[in-house]
């Protein structure tokens, strides 16, 4: 089982487009390789830390509404979020389930 655990996180280290998992008090346990550089942090930087956190100006954006729909409600909500991260201004679309 655990060698199961251990790929899929491989897998989703890998995937192109930005992953991140938040526990149900929103911090982070698991950010790819790609959702990094949003962040502008390594991922030691981040684990541990809730949303908020390591994204203040996010608090009352969509993205943060959005989040805590889907925490309460258990459904996916879809965002769009401008920020800006890492000296560039990122556009992004999440889908947060």
């Amino acid at each position: 089982m655990m060698h199961a655990a251990l790929e899929a996180l491989t897998v989703l280290d890998t995937l192109p487009d930005a992953y991140v998992r938040l526990d149900k008090d929103f911090r982070f346990t698991f950010a790819n390789r790609a959702a990094l550089p949003l962040f502008g942090k390594m991922a030691a930087e981040i684990v541990g830390k809730t949303i908020w956190d390591v994204y203040p100006s996010g608090r009352g954006t969509d993205l943060d509404l959005g989040c805590r729909r889907s925490m309460a409600e258990r459904i996916v909500v879809a965002t769009q979020q401008s920020f800006e991260a890492s000296c560039k201004c990122c556009r992004t679309e999440n889908a947060i389930f």
